[in-house]
């Protein structure tokens, strides 16, 4: 059987502040690049790691986008199976699904979205097995998003299955990144998967091999920042025919180049703000005495205690905690 996969699309009609062009635009002619190679290659099954929209409010995704993604999914040949990411609901909770785009979009077409307890079997002869954990909180407290236990599922195809995929969408690391919780790959060594492909890390990680599993992160479809690894990468759908075991990565022409879709001109001044929130990050762990922070409220408390922050800076901080607040 032939599986396409890609991950975290971030679709939505009004582009990241770091774009400068059209982004529902370039997202469709991606979508169309994608159906056109599924057909050529005969694929059987789509796959997606989650993050299919970007705005988590509902209201912020026009019937437009909505409409002319039910139009695409339905072109796409074959079963289309996928997991929700933490874009995909404002609570990373399945039961808030009926309220966002998402849910329309799976009650419209053939797209299935696999959960624990929901998996998909290939048809006869095919003995495929594809599993997913969509993105629910204290992810990477719970090692079975990313090494399945379902052995305890009754049911579960015990005995008939050549190839077990997995699809996730967590922080999944090859070595550990600057901030926590996170989970390496090395802790897979254990699991029983086959193939695990892993979304919400939008940088390419690659292939790489951990015990049994083969573990891929081509990246996001997207590119939304305005950072250094979306100014080089390429953009790639993953081909994996399980009948020949064999792996191929195809580049999307349809991915513009980064002086297509940024400005580079603010490159170093992104650069240099980022360099500004990562030394207020660390001056407020380091004046907090690293407590737990509980939300936006419980920050405003902390940033109102801080010293050397001035005034001015508290200010915009404020303001970005409200706009997130709203736009939840």
């Amino acid at each position: 059987m032939k599986f396409l996969h890609f991950s975290d699309p971030h679709f939505s009609a009004i582009g990241p502040i770091s774009r400068t062009d059209d982004y529902m635009e370039t997202c469709f002619r991606k979508l169309d690049e994608i159906i056109g190679i599924a057909k050529k290659e005969g694929t059987d099954v789509i796959l997606c790691s989650g993050d299919f929209f970007h705005l988590k409010s509902w209201m912020r995704n026009p019937y437009l986008l909505t409409n002319k993604l039910i139009d695409a999914f339905r072109a796409m040949p074959g079963e289309v199976l996928g997991i929700y990411g933490d874009h995909d609901t404002p609570d990373r909770n399945e039961s808030s699904l009926d309220r966002q785009p998402l849910s329309t979009l799976c009650r419209s077409t053939q797209l299935k979205l696999l959960s624990k307890a929901v998996f998909w079997s290939g048809p006869v002869g095919g003995n495929v097995l594809v599993t997913g954990a969509p993105k629910v909180d204290n992810y990477e407290a719970d090692l079975t998003n990313y090494v399945p236990d379902l052995h305890s599922e009754p049911s579960y195809p015990s005995g008939i299955v050549s190839v077990h995929i997995h699809l996730s969408h967590g922080d999944l690391y090859i070595k550990p990144p600057v901030y926590e919780p996170y989970t390496l790959y090395s802790r897979l060594c254990g699991s029983h998967v086959d193939y695990h492909f892993n979304g919400h890390v939008h940088d390419d990680l690659g292939e790489v091999k951990v015990g049994k599993t083969t573990i891929i992160n081509r990246g996001s479809l997207t590119r939304g920042s305005l950072v250094e690894s979306n100014l080089k990468r390429k953009v790639t759908v993953t081909l994996l025919d399980t009948g020949k075991n064999t792996i191929r990565y195809i580049e999307l022409k349809s991915a513009l180049p980064a002086s297509k879709i940024f400005d580079l001109d603010r490159v170093k001044e992104t650069r240099q703000a980022e360099e500004e929130i990562a030394r207020l990050g660390e001056l407020i762990k380091f004046e907090s005495g690293n407590v737990e922070l509980s939300g936006p409220e419980s920050i405003r408390h902390l940033v109102r205690e801080l010293k050397t922050v001035k005034e001015p800076v508290k200010t915009k901080i404020f303001e970005l905690l409200d706009r997130a607040e709203t736009y939840q």
